[in-house]
C-alpha cells in the first residue's frame, strides 16, 4: 500500500495541508469567544470590531479551505480507484490459466466491488487519522494557551480512550473479512442460478428461491455481525469521550468556584470539549475502519504484487508435437499414458465417444491442464510453463464472445489487425459471415454465428497451430462443411476434436486418433 500512497502523495499532501489551515481557522474561533467574554467594554467598541472581523474571518479561512480538502478527497478516491483497479486488472491478465482458476469469476468481480471499496476505505482512513491527530494538536495548542492544567487533564483523559479500539481491532477485521467472504459466495451463487434460467419453470422455481434465500440470509446474517459488534466497538468508543465530557465539566465547576480560571477561559474550554471530543471520536471511529481493512487490504495487495513467474516464449514450430506417457487426473477422469506425435502441416481428427479424454488433450497442449506426469514437447522442447501463444490458438465449443462489435471480438480490440480480418473474410467469401460483420454488438449473434466469428478470428491471429474443439457444431451443415474444408487447406497443422464420424469428414484428414476412456484406441492414417 506505501506504493500507492507514494503515487497519491500529492493529492494527500494538498488534502491533509488545507485541513490543516482550515482547522486553525475553526480552533480559533471559541479562543476569540474568550478575548470577547474577558474584554474591557470600557476601551470602546473598536476591539470588538476587530474581534468580530477576527470570527467572520476565521470562518471564511475554515470554509474555504475545508472545501479544498474535501474536494481533493474525491480526488484521492477517483485517483486511487484508477490505480488500484488497472493494476489488478493487468495482474489477473499476466497470470496463467491455472492460477486465473485459483478464483472463480464471481470471486473477480466481488473484489473489484467490496475488497477495493475496503482497501479505499483503509487509505482515507489513514489520512483521516493524520487530519485528527493535527486537529487535536491544534486544539491542544490552544486548550494549553488558555489554561495548561485544564489541557493537561483533557489529554490525559483522552489518551485513556485510544486504547480502547485495540481491545476490538482483530475481531472487527475477522468479522469485516467473513462478510466479503460471504458476499463473493452469494455474487457467485447468483451468477450460477441465473446462467441456469432455463431451468426456471413451475417446478423448480421455489426449490432454485429457497436456495438463494438460504446463501442471502447466511450473507445478510454474517453483515449483520459485523455491524453488531462494529456497533458495540463505536458505542464503547463513544463512552469514553462522555467520561472525558464529565471529567472536564467538573474540573471547570472547580476551578471557576476557586476563581482560578475567569469565565472566558470556561466558556471556551468548553467549546474545546466539544471540538476535542469530537475529532477523539472520529478518531477512534477511523481506527477501528483500518483495523476492520486490514485483512481485504492484505488479500488485494497479494494479488496484485503476486509474482508471476516470466514465461519463455516459444516462437518456431518446425516439426512435430509429442506426447510422451502424459497422465492427468481431473476428477473422476483420468487419461493415462497417452503418446501421440502429431507432425507439421498434418491434418488430425481426435474422435470418440464423450468422456473420454479429446478435449483434455487439447486443454493440455493449451496447458488449461498440466499432467500430473509424462511430457509434451513442441520441437523437443517441453512446453511446460512456455508462452506458445505465437505459435498456437485454440476454439474451444463455447468461446466466449464479448459485449463488442464484430471487428472488436474478431481483433481482441485491437489486438490483431483489422487487415488480418479483412483477410480472413475474403479468404472463406461466405455470404452468411459477411452479413454478421456490422452487428453492433456480436453477443446477439446466435450460437452459430458466433462460432463463425471465432473462426474469422483465429484465421487472422495466422498461428502455426490451431487446435479446435467442435467448434463447428451450431453452424448449419451447409456452412460448416465448407468452412472446414476452406480451413484444413491452409498450410497449417490442425488437430480437430470432432462427433462427425461421416466418411466424408474424416477423409479430409491425414490421421484419425481413436480415443477410449483415458486412452488412445488406435490410430489410422488416411494419406
Amino acid at each position: 500500500m506505501k506504493n500507492y500512497v507514494f503515487k497519491l502523495k500529492y493529492v494527500i499532501l494538498t488534502k491533509i495541508l488545507a485541513a490543516l489551515i482550515s482547522i486553525i481557522g475553526l480552533a480559533s474561533m471559541p479562543y476569540i469567544l474568550k478575548l470577547l467574554f474577558d474584554y474591557d467594554f470600557s476601551k470602546g467598541i473598536k476591539g470588538i470590531v476587530v474581534l468580530i472581523l477576527a470570527y467572520a474571518g476565521a470562518i471564511v479561512v475554515g470554509m474555504l479551505f475545508e472545501y479544498i480538502s474535501q474536494s481533493h478527497a474525491w480526488k484521492l478516491e477517483q485517483r486511487f480507484n484508477l490505480l488500484v483497479k488497472q493494476d489488478l486488472f493487468d495482474s489477473i491478465l499476466h497470470k496463467d490459466y491455472t492460477k486465473f482458476l485459483n478464483y472463480d469469476v464471481p470471486e473477480y468481480v466481488s473484489i473489484f466491488n467490496n475488497d477495493i471499496k475496503t482497501c479505499e476505505q483503509y487509505i482515507e482512513s489513514i489520512v483521516a487519522i493524520i487530519q485528527t491527530i493535527l486537529q487535536l494538536c491544534v486544539y491542544a495548542f490552544f486548550l494549553v494557551t488558555l489554561d495548561y492544567r485544564l489541557a493537561i487533564i483533557i489529554i490525559l483523559s483522552s489518551l485513556f480512550s485510544i486504547i480502547l479500539p485495540r481491545i476490538t481491532g482483530n475481531r472487527l477485521a475477522e468479522k469485516k473479512n467473513n462478510h466479503l467472504s460471504a458476499m463473493a459466495g452469494y455474487i457467485d451463487m447468483i451468477t450460477d442460478l441465473f446462467s441456469g434460467f432455463r431451468f426456471v419453470n413451475e417446478d423448480t422455481r421455489r426449490s432454485i428461491s429457497d436456495r438463494q434465500k438460504k446463501t442471502l440470509n447466511d450473507t445478510e446474517g454474517k453483515l449483520y455481525a459485523f455491524g453488531l459488534f462494529k456497533t458495540f466497538a463505536n458505542v464503547l468508543s463513544g463512552s469514553s469521550m462522555y467520561l472525558l465530557e464529565l471529567i472536564v465539566f467538573v474540573s471547570i465547576a472547580f476551578m471557576l468556584y476557586k476563581h482560578h480560571i475567569t469565565m472566558g477561559i470556561a466558556v471556551a474550554v468548553l467549546g474545546y470539549i466539544q471540538s476535542f471530543c469530537f475529532p477523539m471520536a472520529y478518531l477512534l471511529k477511523e481506527i477501528n475502519n483500518v483495523n476492520a481493512s486490514r485483512k481485504a487490504k492484505e488479500k488485494l495487495l497479494t494479488l496484485i504484487y503476486q509474482k508471476n513467474d516470466s514465461r519463455p516464449e516459444q516462437i518456431n514450430f518446425n516439426s512435430t508435437i509429442k506426447f510422451i506417457d502424459v497422465s492427468v487426473r481431473l476428477g473422476d477422469f483420468a487419461l493415462e499414458n497417452f503418446s501421440y506425435e502429431f507432425k507439421k502441416g498434418k491434418k488430425y481428427a481426435i474422435v470418440g465417444p464423450s468422456g473420454v479424454g479429446k478435449s483434455t488433450i487439447l486443454n493440455l497442449l493449451m496447458q488449461y491442464v498440466n499432467p500430473d506426469s509424462g511430457e509434451i514437447l513442441i520441437d523437443d522442447k517441453p512446453i511446460l510453463g512456455a508462452d506458445t501463444c505465437k505459435i498456437m490458438t485454440c476454439i474451444n465449443q463455447f468461446e466466449h464472445t464479448y459485449n463488442a462489435t464484430f471487428i472488436d471480438n474478431a481483433t481482441v480490440f485491437g489486438s490483431y489487425a483489422e487487415q488480418s480480418v479483412q483477410n480472413a473474410l475474403d479468404y472463406f467469401n461466405n455470404d452468411k459471415i459477411n452479413s454478421i460483420t456490422k452487428k453492433k454488438n456480436a453477443r446477439d449473434l446466435s450460437g452459430g454465428e458466433k462460432q463463425m466469428l471465432q473462426l474469422i478470428r483465429t484465421v487472422a491471429m495466422n498461428k502455426k497451430i490451431i487446435l479446435i474443439d467442435e467448434s463447428f457444431s451450431a453452424i448449419d451443415k451447409e456452412n460448416s462443411t465448407k468452412l472446414q474444408r476452406d480451413l484444413l487447406l491452409k498450410d497449417k497443422t490442425i488437430i480437430v476434436v470432432t462427433h462427425n464420424l461421416s466418411i466424408d469428414n474424416l477423409e479430409q484428414f491425414d490421421e484419425i486418433v481413436t480415443m477410449s476412456i483415458g486412452e488412445m484406441k488406435e490410430s489410422v492414417q488416411k494419406k
